[in-house]
């Protein structure tokens, strides 16, 4: 069987598939499972958005098709069950693309990992939390260095709401997140892209300037940000508020939605939520 390298992609949907931590921590979980299962799929870089995901595979086309249907078809299962609507993951289209050569590996990891900076969820890749970018180059000390903790088998389908064998050497982080580097295989993209550098590099050499200069001005701009807060405040309860009177639960939804969709800095939200 030929094994070489793939690029999955999701068509977006109108609407969020991933509506909070649970649900990306779920898809990831399954993604292990599916691609664990024999014969095994190596994954070698993922990003999940808000309402598609993008993986970069090692395996064979006909194994790699199935796995990818089942991903699909479980967690669907678990976002019908759980908001009671139809099971909407499971008819969007895919596509699986073989990747050319060692260049085509790397454009399509970097593509991926940009795609929330693309979709101005942040202005850093390495800030995203549902991509596996901080895998890599751990060895170097590179970027981001997480403690970890393996997932045990007794319990853990009970927690993680599941009847599949929780994969062997999966680790979960202090926040509750799955650890990138017990998902994917860091290996099979470290050694094409050679370098943390050749990574920056790769991240950084085709963003648009006029669009990074709009991030800055937008992070910078502490009006903007309290008019963006109490509009997600308004349409979330109704009414305006103002921000230093927002009881905790609301208030840490608020910094969420900042952080993870506009890359707000905290000590702007800080100096946001003083001023509120």
């Amino acid at each position: 069987m030929n094994r070489q390298y793939y690029h999955i992609s999701t068509k977006g949907t109108a609407a969020d598939l991933f509506l909070d931590e649970e649900d990306f921590r779920q898809v990831i979980l399954i993604m292990a499972q599916v691609f664990n299962e024999e014969p095994e799929t190596i994954i070698v870089a993922y990003c999940i958005m808000y309402n598609h995901i993008h993986i970069v595979v090692y395996g064979v086309l006909e194994v790699i098709e199935k796995q990818l249907i089942k991903l699909k078809k479980l967690y669907s299962m678990w976002y019908a069950k759980k908001y009671r609507v139809s099971k909407v993951f499971a008819r969007v289209p895919h596509k699986i693309r073989p990747c050319d050569d060692s260049d085509d590996v790397k454009t399509c990891i970097a593509y991926d990992y940009l795609n929330p900076v693309r979709a101005r969820l942040t202005n850093n890749a390495f800030n995203y939390p549902w991509s596996s970018i901080s895998a890599h180059f751990r060895d170097e000390k590179y970027k981001f260095m997480y403690p970890s903790t393996e997932v045990r088998q007794r319990g853990a389908r009970d927690v993680y709401h599941t009847r599949q064998p929780i994969p062997s050497g999966l680790r979960v982080m202090p926040n509750g997140h799955f650890d990138p580097a017990s998902v994917i295989r860091p290996e099979y993209a470290d050694r094409i892209l050679k370098t943390p550098r050749a990574l920056d590099y790769l991240l950084y050499v085709n963003r648009d300037a006029s669009s990074n200069a709009k991030e800055t001005q937008f992070l910078s701009n502490d009006e903007t940000v309290i008019k963006t807060a109490r509009e997600f405040v308004k349409g979330f309860c109704g009414k305006d508020l103002p921000l230093n009177t927002l009881p905790d639960d609301l208030r840490k939804r608020v910094i969420e939605y900042l952080r993870l969709h506009h890359g707000t800095p905290m000590s702007v939200i800080r100096r946001v939520f003083r001023v509120g």
